[in-house]
């Protein structure tokens, strides 16, 4: 086997072991991130109920306590300032979602680049967990890069972001470093 077809055959072995990595990782992350996502919005409520005879031992049952749960009420952000809030608790803008592209020419080089739509769904999910309504949504980066200034975003393609609606008002989010913008009104 010559010097060149080492190389080669060294540089398939290190693709598939990086694929496999890859694919584990995703498989992985993606059933915790799907169950997170499918399990239903519930809070656990402790309810008293009122005193009950039994009838088939004439004995009366003073109080009994149950827990049910019931669906958790979501509901919009009432203010900016509410919003800024729960954006300051929130960790999703620490995480760093990235992901690796294998250059198929097999040059050696390698380009890892951040998942914009991963923190958009991390955020929206953090909402809902906290009881608040927040969509994803996405829109062409000349309208990005006309609204947010601390990110920009390719002319061109695709920015995947969080909107919520706070009284008539829409607003933007940018999941990835929590700056807001307003993004319109809905009447």
């Amino acid at each position: 086997m010559g010097r060149r077809e080492k190389r080669i055959w060294t540089g398939i072995v290190y693709a598939t072991f990086i694929v496999l990595v890859s694919a584990f990782a995703g498989f992985c992350f993606g059933v915790d991130y799907g169950q997170k996502r499918a399990e239903p919005q519930v809070v656990t409520e402790h309810v008293t109920l009122p005193p009950v005879e039994v009838k088939a031992s004439g004995e009366v049952i003073k109080e009994v306590e149950v827990i049910k749960e019931v669906p958790r009420e979501l509901r919009e952000f009432e203010s900016l300032d509410e919003l800024k809030g729960w954006l300051e608790t929130d960790e999703t803008d620490k995480y760093h979602i990235m992901i690796l592209l294998i250059d198929p020419g097999m040059s050696g080089t390698f380009d890892i680049g951040n998942c914009c739509e991963d923190y958009a769904m991390r955020l929206q999910n953090s909402a809902l967990d906290d009881g608040y309504i927040m969509s994803v949504s996405t829109i062409w980066g000349d309208e990005y890069n006309a609204l947010f200034t601390k990110k920009k975003c390719p002319l061109g393609e695709k920015h995947a972001l969080n909107l919520t609606i706070i009284g008539n008002g829409v607003w933007y989010i940018e999941p990835q470093n929590d700056e807001i913008q307003f993004a319109g009104y809905l009447d």
